[in-house]
């Protein structure tokens, strides 16, 4: 089985007052991308994971429509804390041992980087999240220092 996770598509980077004429243009083309593979992914019987930016449900309208129509059929899992949203999908990706994982999302220097090196066994590599912040939002999960080690390397 394969695991497709997205990676904080949401409408405030459709947003004229924060992104430029073409950035938009590109962000809309990109989100109408993703939502065909999800699609695909869920028509193949394949795990879809949504990580949540700034929406709090589901039905949240700060979701891209085409995006959020599939969301009922995914793992949505919303965002408090970037870090503490990762360490979470990667227990849950852990524990459903994929054959595969894509990833995809908007900000490919940052979240999507970030989520990529976590996954590698790097984690605190990334651009933003160092490994001092996967520990911190650890002990706000409840996990011992072996459940971080674990998830982290």
């Amino acid at each position: 089985m394969e695991g497709l996770v997205v990676v904080h598509p949401e409408m405030g980077y459709l947003d004229p007052a924060e992104m430029g004429e073409e950035a938009i243009r590109n962000n809309r083309r990109l989100f109408k991308n993703i939502a065909v593979e999800i699609d695909k992914y869920l028509k193949t019987g394949n795990r879809v994971y949504y990580l949540a930016e700034e929406s709090d449900s589901l039905d949240s309208e700060l979701i891209y429509p085409a995006i959020r129509k599939h969301l009922p059929e995914t793992v949505y899992i919303p965002c408090d804390i970037t870090e503490k949203q990762f360490l979470i999908l990667k227990e849950l990706l852990i524990h459903e041992g994929l054959d595969r994982i894509v990833i995809c999302g908007v900000a490919y220097e940052c979240c999507v980087k970030d989520l990529y090196y976590l996954l590698l066994g790097e984690g605190g590599s990334g651009p933003f999240a160092t490994k001092r912040d996967y520990e911190e939002e650890s002990r706000e999960l409840g996990w011992s220092k072996k459940s971080l080690k674990k998830c982290i390397i």
